[in-house]
C-alpha cells in the first residue's frame, strides 16, 4: 500500500474508533428512539465505510484517493467538533450523521 492509501484508511479508522468510543455517551443522550437509531446508523455506516474502503482503496486512482483523504479529514474534524459540544444534541447528532454520509458518498465510488 502507498502512504496515501494507508493515510486514507487511518482516517476512516479514526472516525470509526471515535464513534465507537463515544457510542454509549451518545446513546445515553438520546431523547427519542429516532435519535438512538440515528446513532446506530451512523456507527454502522462508519463501519461499512471502513470495510468497503479496505478493498476499494487498492484500486483507486490518485483523484479518488485525494477525494477520500479530504472527505475523511473533514469528517473526522466534524465528528470531533460535534462531540466536543453536545449542548445542542440534535445538531451534534445531525453533524455526525452528515459527516459519515459524506465519506460514504466517496467510498461508494471507489472501484470494487
Amino acid at each position: 500500500m502507498t502512504p496515501e492509501q494507508i493515510e486514507a484508511l487511518n482516517r476512516l479508522e479514526a472516525i470509526l474508533q471515535t464513534l465507537n468510543e463515544n457510542f454509549f455517551t451518545l446513546i445515553s443522550r438520546c431523547e427519542t428512539d429516532a435519535q438512538k437509531r440515528q446513532v446506530v446508523d451512523a456507527n454502522n455506516l462508519a463501519t461499512a465505510n471502513y470495510v468497503n474502503a479496505l478493498t476499494g482503496i487498492l484500486n483507486a486512482n490518485d483523484a479518488e484517493l485525494e477525494s477520500l483523504l479530504k472527505a475523511g479529514k473533514q469528517a473526522k474534524a466534524d465528528v470531533d467538533s460535534a462531540l466536543s459540544d453536545l449542548g445542542n444534541f440534535k445538531a451534534s447528532l445531525n453533524a455526525i450523521s452528515s459527516a459519515v454520509h459524506e465519506v460514504a458518498k466517496i467510498v461508494a465510488f471507489l472501484p470494487a
